[in-house]
């Protein structure tokens, strides 16, 4: 069975992710930092920062960003019009992988709350 994460679900450029790291609302736990920042786009997209520096290891880089993305794919019904970045630190690699996916899960459900179904109309003009 294959899960999909498509390229239309994903920060691809530089100006993305420094536009949501400028201008986003953050949540912190357990080493990870989510920066939320609605979009015009009508769908949630998700970006990834995990450094060499803070995960030596390429193995658990990885297993970090696959927990990540099936986290986000079974929630972004719930995120529309929402372009989040995750930033991994050094704590979330040592976390067990139950325990990285219930923070992420919780991250992803603070986001989804803070949004309210609905992006105001002024945030819509800054961001286009």
């Amino acid at each position: 069975m294959v899960h999909e994460f498509p390229k239309t679900a994903r920060l691809t450029d530089r100006a993305s992710f420094e536009r949501v790291l400028r201008q986003g609302k953050r949540h912190r736990a357990h080493g990870l930092t989510m920066v939320f920042l609605p979009n015009a786009l009508f769908r949630a997209r998700l970006g990834l920062v995990v450094p060499k520096r803070h995960v030596r290891r390429a193995t658990m880089r990885n297993r970090i960003k696959r927990i990540v993305r099936e986290a986000f794919r079974l929630q972004a019904g719930s995120l529309q019009s929402a372009d989040m970045v995750v930033l991994v630190y050094k704590e979330a690699a040592e976390l067990p992988a139950a325990t990285l996916r219930e923070t992420i899960d919780r991250l992803l459900s603070r986001c989804a709350q803070r949004q309210g179904n609905s992006v105001d109309e002024e945030a819509m003009c800054a961001i286009s």
